[in-house]
């Protein structure tokens, strides 16, 4: 490969070129057409990119398993919300992989994965086809993911003081025992337990 040469020559010779005389370059398109050949000149490098391709600090298939385990996390703290599928909604999926999804206040987020070794990692519901795609993009379902927060449920306990307001039990502030949810911090007011919904 010694017909290569280092992008240092290349600006050196792109430097040289630029102080022509003004004679050398009648104008700016000129002197233009004039570094785009000889960028033309350069000869390409082949650059392989694959999994194992890296930004100097990670490879694309490390971030594809470290994506994989956050969102398998992500699925187990909503399991009612998640669910999984080997096929997309019309009966089509890409070769070895599956589909996998949370449902969220804003709509779907979802990614695809390997069935091998990803399929077992994720503890939710299997569906025989996926729900249709909602038209999400990758910028709309991190934002949905982010955006998740878990169930509190909480019950009203009364005060000790009387004619006094009743007290949520999950965040200690009064509120009105008609309300279904405390505005401050979210408890639904069931009593119930944690359900990932």
């Amino acid at each position: 490969m010694s017909d290569l040469i280092s992008r240092e020559t290349a600006v050196a010779i792109l430097r040289a070129k630029a102080g022509m005389t003004i004679g050398e370059v009648k104008d700016a398109a000129s002197f233009f057409n004039h570094c785009a050949n000889m960028i033309e000149k350069l000869p390409a490098v082949e650059v392989k990119i694959d999994g194992n391709t890296s930004d100097g600090y990670h490879t694309f298939n490390e971030l594809y398993h470290h994506r994989a385990v956050l969102f398998s996390v992500i699925v187990k703290a909503f399991p009612k919300r998640a669910w999984k599928s080997r096929k997309h909604h019309d009966g089509t999926m890409y070769d070895g992989m599956f589909i996998v999804g949370i449902d969220t206040p804003q709509g779907q987020a979802t990614y695809h994965y390997d069935i091998d070794p990803y399929w077992e990692m994720f503890a939710c519901r299997e569906l025989d086809h996926a729900p249709e795609w909602d038209g999400h993009t990758p910028a709309e379902a991190i934002a949905r993911i982010g955006a998740l927060e878990p169930v509190r449920h909480g019950r009203w306990k009364h005060s000790e003081y009387r004619n006094s307001l009743p007290i949520c039990s999950v965040c200690g502030h009064a509120g009105c025992i008609d309300w279904v949810a405390r505005p401050n911090c979210g408890a639904r007011m069931d009593g119930g337990e944690a359900d990932g919904s």
